[in-house]
């Protein structure tokens, strides 16, 4: 019953995709800004199922990927700060969805097999993309925004995952 409260977020975003498909209103560079908003739904969500320290880590990660990513720089090099910030997010959540899962007494196999899809997607995509200059580090700024998009959109999804698991 508790998963009313975040429908309204939820269509509000899907609206918003709808917006950018019907109407091709210019997305061009703010892929990355509207996705971190995703990790505010698994805040909630996760407040939800009374997990409050994951629910706290994502209101943190969605506040420094906001920060990070409303700053047009950082493709030059712009403020370090706000990349630590997030990177420090980024280290935090997955450490504790480690912690998380290490201590979960059952799994549901194909939940799992889910996030170990999902985790693996995302380092394929950011890291091995990185190495090669691809995906996630392409040098044209466009390319790159869209590559990190779809981490956040995976992250969210693997993420609900390990909600159900």
């Amino acid at each position: 019953m508790r998963y009313i409260y975040c429908i309204p977020f939820i269509l509000r975003f899907v609206r918003f995709i709808e917006s950018w498909i019907l109407y091709g209103i210019s997305i061009h560079y703010h892929f990355c800004f509207t996705t971190s908003y995703l990790f505010f739904i698994n805040s909630i969500l996760f407040y939800s199922k009374s997990l409050y320290v994951y629910s706290f880590l994502f209101k943190g990660l969605m506040m420094a990927s906001l920060l990070f990513h409303s700053d047009r720089n950082h493709y030059n090099g712009g403020h370090r700060l706000y990349e630590w910030l997030d990177f420090i997010m980024i280290v935090s959540v997955v450490t504790y969805s480690v912690y998380y899962l290490y201590n979960k007494q059952t799994y549901d196999l194909l939940l799992m097999s889910g996030v170990l899809l999902c985790f693996i997607s995302v380092l394929y995509i950011y890291y091995y993309g990185r190495i090669i200059g691809r995906y996630c580090g392409d040098p044209t700024p466009y390319v790159c925004e869209l590559y990190q998009a779809i981490v956040h959109i995976i992250t969210f999804v693997g993420h609900i995952f390990i909600l159900y698991v």
